[in-house]
């Protein structure tokens, strides 16, 4: 799995729960590091998809309906310190510019794409 799923699989998880979810017990059920999935929750309370409860009933829950949080909104969680690079030169003699307009036209497709798709959608 690569690092988008592991920040959708403890949303769906204290989706599919409908209560405060365990780290603990999502890093015992699918075998992950418990060290990373802390890091990882930590990330999601920050951008505010969840919020952690204390006690014996504690753990991560979510903060927001599963219908208005989108998989482009989690890969921004994700990506946050990568910003993705569109070309600013506007100038037709540069060797790139034909490979730039199709990855920035790619880049926009994409985005609307995972906009359109919300954890409701993969649950």
């Amino acid at each position: 799995m690569g690092k988008s799923e592991y920040y959708c699989l403890i949303l769906l998880e204290s989706l599919k729960e409908n209560r405060a979810i365990s780290l603990v017990q999502i890093a015992q059920k699918y075998r992950i590091s418990l060290d990373f999935l802390y890091k990882i929750a930590s990330k999601l309370k920050k951008a505010g998809f969840l919020e952690s409860k204390e006690g014996v009933k504690g753990g991560y829950i979510l903060t927001q309906k599963a219908k208005q949080i989108s998989l482009f909104d989690i890969l921004q969680v994700l990506n946050k310190d990568q910003q993705v690079q569109i070309c600013t030169c506007h100038n037709s003699s540069c060797s790139r510019i034909t490979a730039c307009q199709s990855y920035s036209s790619m880049h926009a497709s994409l985005e609307e794409k995972l906009k359109e798709i919300t954890l409701t959608d993969i649950v």
